[in-house]
Order: structure tokens, then C-alpha cells, then sequence
């Protein structure tokens, strides 16, 4: 049953924490400072149900706005690894296009993603519940706004 608990809360909520990092910068905010900063206390903020701090990392276009509150799961979920990489960088109004494919953004979005410095960081997570645990790869596109990177999707 546990198992059964683990996958579910990963697929349907994509639940990821860091073991022992904050997202707190030293002043009580969120350091967004990079994109793995970013992807980082994105994860964080999930787990820790922090509703305020994913709707403050996530982009105000985001198509996955508005933030809900999330899904009650049993047991506790944590992360025993997390290894995650800027892997594009800069991409044009094509590269977005292609990176948001399948997801409701109009050309207008699109074109403000790829006028704003832009990247994509994907990795690989390991999330365990009780005794089970699962490697899932995640990737997430991130875009710049007010001086910060805000993450997409």
C-alpha cells in the first residue's frame, strides 16, 4: 500500500523537497537567484505546502497558476537525492514554443518567455516513502521576472 501512496503523490502532485536546505535566503526570502535556485525551493515549497512561497517562485504566466492547495497525502514523503543541471539556456521564440508544446500558452506568453533570459534545468530526483523509494527525472522551463527566475512549468 505504501507504494501505492509513493507513486501516486509523485505523479499527481510531483512532490520534491532538499534534506536539509532552506529556501530562505538570510534575510527571511526566497533566493531565486539562479535557475537551480529556483527549481530548488520550488521542490521545497511543495513539500513543505508553503503555498506562499511556490505562488511567489512560480512566473506570473504560468500556466499552472492559480496555486491550489494540495493533495493530502499519508505518510510522510521526503527526498534522499536531489541532482539537477541548467541543461538550455537562452532559448528563442521556437525553442519555447518547442519546450511548452502541449500546454495551454498563447503566442503572446511565448513571445514574453523568449524575449526574457530563459533556461531549462532537468535532473533526477530520488523521493522515498517509509521504505519505498522512486528515482523520477524532472524538468522544468524558468524565465526571469522582476530580477528573479520564476519557474514555468
Amino acid at each position: 500500500m505504501q507504494r501505492r501512496q509513493l507513486l501516486a503523490a509523485v505523479g499527481a502532485t510531483a512532490i520534491v523537497s532538499l534534506a536539509g536546505c532552506s529556501i530562505l535566503g538570510g534575510d527571511d526570502e526566497l533566493t531565486l537567484d539562479s535557475p537551480v535556485e529556483a527549481v530548488e525551493a520550488w521542490h521545497e515549497a511543495i513539500t513543505e505546502q508553503d503555498l506562499d512561497a511556490v505562488d511567489t517562485i512560480l512566473h506570473s504566466q504560468s500556466p499552472i497558476r492559480p496555486v491550489e492547495e494540495p493533495q493530502e497525502t499519508e505518510g510522510n514523503i521526503s527526498v534522499d537525492s536531489v541532482d539537477v543541471d541548467v541543461v538550455e539556456e537562452s532559448l528563442d521564440q521556437s525553442g519555447v514554443e518547442t519546450e511548452l508544446s502541449g500546454i495551454d500558452v498563447d503566442s503572446d506568453t511565448i513571445s514574453t518567455f523568449a524575449e526574457a533570459e530563459n533556461a531549462v534545468v532537468e535532473g533526477q530526483i530520488t523521493l522515498s516513502l517509509g521504505e519505498e523509494s522512486q528515482e523520477q527525472q524532472v524538468r522544468h522551463f524558468l524565465a526571469i521576472e522582476d530580477g528573479d527566475w520564476r519557474l514555468v512549468v
